[in-house]
């Protein structure tokens, strides 16, 4: 296999490769490891490179039957653990900081053929959505290096985008797949609420706001891996009902949301553009259109901040014990320094009523969704930021307040299906005039993960992606 096949290719088509012994794992992996030394200098999205570990799995033996046998998979430095590799949530204060054992997601990774190659760079306990700390510096984007990634699975997004891997796990508790899928050109879901394991010891992330999947670079890639990792241990009370086709030929009703949930016009009006001709390509396959909105509380950004950063307290917590560190400035970023501040001084009245407004804004949602089948808005409503744009370590003139407004012009529309629990994939259909990607969501009712990438699927058909590719992987492609 040639490097310029490589990074062109799909996981399934990978597989396909593989199994047919067209190639090796081994040929495969470094052709990833040839893509990291290439691009990842300009790139800075990979924290730890795990080659060594993944010639050690490949040489316990590659399940040939599996769905990704052999294809190199990247994870993010939050949310799925693998033993023996570092961790520090793009922190400090976690530095240093060893797996002990690979977490349910990991394995189900391992169990469905994929090869773990090392994982990537993450803003510091994923809290602010583009891929900047102190601790990595700033993670580019693959189409403009001017231009951030989005976050808080940034490094993900960059190495799926330029690809370095065809498939990145990612988390989004308020947008953290979806985003940077946006951003960067790549296939984004959040599937509902429970419908992957955070096992062993997170299952309810910030209260059922944050879920673990995955970015890749086709549809069919994210419906596989779905079926392969779906699905809760025992011993946890959240279940959803088995993954099962759409109905054939069923006509769907679908809301458009043409301007930002709680009011707004959208930032950027090629996205509009955008959003009406997608609405046009799904009225072509069939579908009834109408731009409609759910009634939304407006404490919606309050009771997720609120109930994020009582989180983040316990992490910061657990991690300076761990480490033996202090919770300061040497080890911590203002910013989460203040969200640590201010959540500490969190009662407990407090926090139950933010999960109040969150399951009264998912009640609102039920009700309004019992009319249409999906929503399709923009995934952002606005190009991605260039880098340093809403960084507070950059803008240190911003207190915590402006900080929060800046980065919240990015979450809009993806951060309510994180309150709701919905299923929710960004699909990179557009690119801007001046090149760059913009998403387009489609979201469903609760445990329909199915229909949502069935949809998906139809609109890349009619406006496919797979050749579209940025500048810095052309660049590699030329010169191998």
């Amino acid at each position: 296999m040639q490097g310029s096949e490589y990074v062109q290719m799909d996981a399934t088509q990978l597989a396909e490769e593989i199994r047919s012994g067209k190639c090796s794992p081994e040929e495969v992996l470094r052709q990833c490891e040839a893509a990291v030394d290439a691009m990842d200098p300009q790139l800075n999205a990979i924290y730890y490179r795990g080659f060594e570990e993944a010639k050690r799995q490949i040489q316990t033996g590659v399940d040939k039957s599996a769905p990704f046998a052999g294809v190199p998979l990247l994870v993010k430095d939050s949310g799925a653990m693998v033993a023996g590799f570092p961790y520090s949530a793009g922190s400090r204060l976690l530095q240093g900081s060893i797996c002990s054992e690979d977490t349910s997601l990991t394995k189900k990774f391992k169990q469905a053929g994929f090869i773990l190659v090392g994982s990537t760079k993450t803003p510091e306990c994923c809290f602010t959505n583009t891929t900047e700390s102190l601790l990595h510096g700033a993670t580019r984007n693959p189409w403009n290096l001017q231009y951030s990634t989005g976050g808080s699975s940034g490094g993900s997004a960059a190495a799926v985008a330029s690809g370095i891997v065809s498939v990145a796990h990612g988390n989004d508790g308020g947008g953290s797949i979806r985003e940077p899928a946006s951003c960067c050109g790549v296939v984004g879901l959040k599937p509902s609420r429970f419908r992957i394991s955070g096992a062993p010891d997170v299952d309810d992330a910030n209260s059922g706001l944050c879920t673990s999947f995955a970015l890749t670079r086709s549809v069919r890639d994210t419906k596989r891996l779905l079926m392969a990792v779906n699905g809760v241990d025992s011993g946890y009370y959240g279940t959803q009902p088995p993954l099962t086709e759409p109905q054939a030929e069923r006509k769907l009703r679908i809301a458009v949301m043409k301007h930002y949930p709680l009011g707004g016009e959208l930032e950027n009006a090629e996205c509009l553009n955008r959003l009406e001709e997608a609405e046009r390509m799904l009225r072509e396959c069939g579908y009834e259109t109408e731009e409609a909105y759910p009634i939304i509380d407006p404490r919606i950004h309050w009771a997720r901040t609120t109930i994020q950063s009582a989180y983040i307290v316990r992490q910061l917590e657990l991690g300076a014990e761990r480490m033996g560190r202090p919770i300061n400035e040497q080890y911590v970023e203002e910013t989460i320094l203040e969200a640590y501040r201010r959540a500490r001084k969190v009662t407990g009245e407090s926090f139950v009523e933010a999960l109040e407004v969150n399951n009264r804004i998912s009640r609102s949602m039920g009700a309004f969704m019992e009319q249409y089948d999906l929503i399709l808005c923009p995934t952002m409503g606005s190009l991605p930021p260039h880098i340093g744009e809403i960084d507070a370590n950059v803008h240190t003139e911003w207190d915590y307040d402006t900080w929060s407004r800046e980065k919240s012009r990015f979450t809009h529309f993806t951060n309510l299906f994180n309150t709701t629990g919905q299923p929710s994939i960004s699909v990179p259909l557009f690119e801007s005039s001046q090149g760059l990607p913009i998403g387009m969501e489609l979201s469903g009712r609760i445990g329909e993960d199915m229909l949502v990438l069935h949809v998906a699927e139809q609109l890349e058909t009619l406006h496919p992606w797979k050749y579209r590719m940025p500048q810095i992987t052309k660049e590699y492609i030329n010169h191998v």
